[in-house]
């Protein structure tokens, strides 16, 4: 069992350096710090208590306040980092700057620093004129980074080859159908990896696990749907924000920070292995067919699952998965026009898009649609310049900054529709959101 601050036998060193770092004024949790940084490979060894309990049976007495005049930290947080500025007499390196101010160096790293000394003539308690030596140290720290390239890559090929139950491929009778319905399975916000407390938001948990167990949930309630209409082929619509953040400091593709349940890797292993899943599953039934677009929260990684999720099908004859980079896609079926796209941007130039970006397919169709998700909210239908535009509902519920702005109350729930060919919407069906 690993020693831990209580049963562990201090050192001679150890005595030492806390008979010294308590005559320079260092608090209990600073010394235990640096102890366990110094001494013990940064192991948390040495704890607060610890260090108090050592202090009291040894006799050792903390020294005097520090004047004000004598040492001063300014600490400022800004996007993730820490920047740290001391004037004064007590702390005269970076190491110590960061002991004070608790810096993890676990988590974080030093990205720029500065020091600087100069000496100054005071008068001390006798009367009689000193020199004293000032120290100006300047730090910054920032979040260490997540996994490099590869560690990304191989999370990625793991989730994607990961173990699943083997599939049975479409049989040929099925590939042969003369059906002419089309269903779309629109996969919203689900946000995988974002992480919501419920007693803090008022609401429901939300992390990783539960992201993942209830977009499988509802996919499998909605294709079992479809597959009593047997369609002749099942889109699977991701429109936008699969994934809740895109870079391995926990910030959407903009630079905003989120609130998170778990390393990079593991969300996009996750992530591959439950889009597989939902493909194979699709793929037992009827032709499959994947089309996803950017979030504002996951532009890069969007990119990199479509690679992953075409190369890992690439022999498959019954799945396609669509790898273009446009924000905007569309899918032609008979004469149904469907435009998907995540919501955030051009939302009010969408019908007039459409008809500039598909002139000859506008011409032949009857039906012409935006789908969208990004508002989490009650999903609404309008109709603008003879098109539909559907606003679907997201899967996740409030995280802590939605919840203190007032955004709660939305429904939640996963939508799928039945288009025929013929140019008409045949019937929808919605898979509630059942949480536990």
């Amino acid at each position: 069992m690993p020693a831990n601050g209580k049963s562990a036998a201090w050192s001679p060193l150890e005595v030492q350096l806390l008979r010294e770092w308590t005559a320079l004024g260092l608090g209990n949790a600073a010394i235990a710090h640096r102890l366990n940084f110094q001494c013990h490979g940064g192991r948390p060894v040495r704890t607060y208590n610890a260090v108090s309990v050592k202090r009291a049976n040894s006799g050792i007495t903390a020294a005097p306040p520090i004047l004000a005049q004598e040492q001063k930290v300014e600490r400022e947080e800004s996007d993730g980092a820490i920047s740290l500025k001391s004037v004064g007499t007590r702390i005269k390196t970076v190491a110590d700057l960061l002991a004070h101010a608790e810096i993890d160096l676990a988590q974080f790293e030093v990205s720029r620093q500065k020091a600087n000394t100069w000496d100054t003539s005071m008068r001390g308690e006798d009367g009689e004129p000193r020199t004293v030596q000032n120290f100006q140290i300047w730090v910054e720290v920032k979040p260490k980074a997540g996994p490099n390239v590869a560690e990304q890559v191989a999370a990625m090929v793991a989730g994607a080859f990961a173990k699943r139950p083997a599939v049975q491929r479409p049989t040929p009778a099925r590939k042969g159908t003369t059906s002419t319905l089309m269903q779309a399975v629109v996969i919203a916000d689900p946000h995988l990896a974002k992480y919501a407390w419920g007693r803090e938001t008022g609401g429901v948990n939300y992390d990783l696990s539960i992201a993942s167990r209830l977009v499988g949930r509802a996919a499998a309630d909605l294709m079992a749907w479809g597959d009593e209409r047997r369609p002749a082929v099942r889109y699977i619509f991701c429109l936008g924000d699969v994934l809740h953040y895109d870079n391995p400091q926990g910030h959407t593709s903009g630079g905003t920070p989120q609130d998170r349940d778990t390393r990079m890797a593991k969300m996009l292993s996750e992530a591959q292995s439950v889009l597989c899943g939902l493909v194979e599953r699709s793929a037992t039934a009827c032709e499959t067919r994947v089309i996803m677009v950017p979030g504002n929260h996951d532009r890069a990684t969007t990119l990199t699952m479509q690679m992953v999720l075409a190369a890992y099908f690439r022999r498959s004859a019954g799945v396609s998965v669509d790898v273009e980079p446009t924000h905007r896609k569309y899918v032609e079926w008979g004469q149904c026009l469907i435009g998907l796209t995540h919501g955030d941007t051009a939302r009010k130039r969408l019908p007039s898009l459409m008809q500039v970006e598909q002139k000859e397919a506008w011409g032949r169709s009857k039906v012409r649609e935006w789908h969208h998700g990004h508002f989490h909210r009650e999903a609404s239908t309008v109709t603008e310049g003879g098109v539909t535009i559907r606003e679907h509902l997201s899967l996740s519920p409030p995280d802590s900054w939605h919840a203190i702005e007032g955004y709660v109350g939305a429904p939640r729930g996963m939508d799928t529709l039945l288009y025929d060919a013929r140019g008409f919407l045949q019937g929808t069906w919605r898979s509630p959101v059942l949480d536990g």
